[in-house]
């Protein structure tokens, strides 16, 4: 059974990556002919993509039962993607500062913010919050769509159905992935008898890929503010949209253990790519060994504590 599960992950995880570098060039392409500032063009077309495996996986683990693991994946999603982007893309070269993608920082970290007092003062998640949430995700991409520049709107019809053949294409490969993915987590939880919470982190790994491997794919290219702006627009997503829509299905309780170990790393790492951002640092392979070692850190103290 065991042997089956690796297999089923592992089908899922390349799924996942095929599924994310249709979207990078669909994507891209398409905020190209819509001439959208790049930031914008990762924070909404690319991160809407990406944000489907954690909308599908943690929806599907919610209806089933398991609302607990779908908070978890969701939070870690939101831990992991900032610190393991900044750690990874430097390894190979040092990365020019990254602009245009501070203000995603600040509403992130001031939706992070409103989650905590919200879940610290009722105690879970009800369902009248994904009111909150949801009208949050609607502000992100009014603010950003206000905030992009359009030079010329004429020529950018003409593509837009070529452009999102590929977007579509990858966002069924995605939502495909995040099924088996999310198999195979619930039968861990089952076999290994671990707290959903902690399943939901190690769940959120798998999410992770997609936004990872876009956002590579698109440093790799040169394409640094899609980047960045992918990751931080899918974290916003993922805390705003996925999580108003899975709290739609039942309350989710979640301690306060749970949310000390989880949302204030979230907003520690985000403003540290504030800072980067601002004052125009380099991202060198010193500061993506320090992002490495501060993540692994993290994921220690999480597993020791809520294991």
């Amino acid at each position: 059974m065991i042997q089956l599960i690796a297999l089923s992950t592992s089908l899922s995880l390349l799924m996942i990556y095929l599924g994310a570098k249709n979207t990078m060039i669909g994507a891209v392409n398409l905020g190209n002919n819509l001439q959208l500032q790049k930031a914008v063009t990762g924070s909404i077309l690319v991160a809407t993509v990406t944000a489907l495996p954690e909308l599908s996986s943690s929806l599907i683990t919610a209806l089933r039962g398991a609302p607990t693991v779908a908070l978890g994946n969701i939070l870690g999603t939101n831990i992991y993607n900032l610190p393991l982007l900044v750690g990874l893309v430097g390894l190979f070269g040092d990365v020019e500062a990254v602009n245009g993608v501070t203000r995603q920082c600040v509403y992130l970290i001031g939706v992070n913010v409103l989650l905590s007092a919200l879940a610290l003062a009722f105690g879970s998640i009800q369902p009248w919050m994904s009111a909150v949430f949801i009208a949050l995700y609607f502000g992100f991409l009014a603010d950003s769509l206000r905030k992009s520049e359009r030079d010329s709107e004429t020529k950018a019809v003409e593509r837009i159905p070529t452009n999102i053949f590929p977007l579509v294409a990858g966002a069924l490969v995605l939502v495909l992935g995040s099924y088996l993915l999310v198999d195979g987590a619930l039968w861990l939880m089952n076999y290994y008898r671990l707290g959903g919470f902690m399943v939901g982190l190690l769940m959120s790994f798998g999410p992770i890929i997609p936004e990872l491997a876009v956002s590579l794919l698109s440093s790799a290219s040169g394409e640094h503010e899609v980047s960045f702006g992918n990751v931080l627009g899918d974290n916003i997503i993922t805390a705003t949209m996925v999580l108003g829509v899975v709290a739609l299905t039942a309350p989710v309780a979640v301690s306060v253990t749970e949310l000390t170990l989880t949302v204030p790393f979230t907003i520690i790492f985000t403003v540290m790519v504030y800072i980067i951002s601002k004052l125009k640092i380099r991202i060198t392979r010193r500061l993506s060994v320090l992002m490495l070692l501060l993540t692994a850190a993290t994921f220690l103290l999480q597993y020791i504590v809520l294991s």
